[in-house]
């Protein structure tokens, strides 16, 4: 992943999170907004691929990294032809 990428990633996830946490906070969810910010800072603070792909798995709530990465960098696979 180049660092473009990676740096693109890194905001994306960072402001899927804080999304997902200003939802959870207009439902009266404390608990998941809490656990969102703390992801939200997690990717906004990590340089590592592997780490951005594990929060990347969080966000969607999937039961595994083969099913997040099958499902989201297929887009990145028409860019790499």
């Amino acid at each position: 992943m180049g660092q473009h990428r990676a740096d693109e990633a890194q905001r994306s996830l960072a402001a899927k999170a804080e999304n997902l946490a200003a939802q959870a906070a207009k439902r009266g969810d404390k608990k998941a907004e809490e656990q969102l910010r703390k992801l939200a800072e997690q990717a906004r603070k990590t340089k590592d691929p592997a780490a951005l792909k594990k929060l990347a798995q969080q966000l969607a709530r999937h039961s595994s990294i083969t099913l997040t990465m099958d499902r989201y960098t297929h887009t990145l696979k028409g860019e790499l032809a």
